[in-house]
């Protein structure tokens, strides 16, 4: 459980750096960090329960997407996102 817990700090992490701080840079070390995060939670869950670790995956997808999002930001945007209002 303090895996998880740790997972979560680095999630809202993530929030902050991204639309508070607005360091797109950052955001997207710490959402990769964020990324093998989640795949050491289903790794630790799937010794417990396989199901449980099932149901982290359509989030560990999801964190794919946000990053490539994230990515693609920073690539328009530079990393202190100049180009967001």
């Amino acid at each position: 459980m303090a895996l998880y817990a740790l997972h979560l700090l680095v999630n809202a992490a993530w929030s902050f750096l991204f639309f508070g701080l607005k360091r797109l840079d950052w955001a997207m070390a710490e959402v990769i960090c964020l990324w093998i995060m989640i795949l050491s939670v289903i790794i630790a869950f799937a010794r417990i329960s396989v199901p449980a670790a099932l149901l982290l995956t359509p989030y560990l997808a999801w964190v794919t997407v946000a990053a490539a999002l994230n990515f693609r930001l920073l690539q328009l945007n530079g990393p202190r996102g100049e180009g967001l209002a």
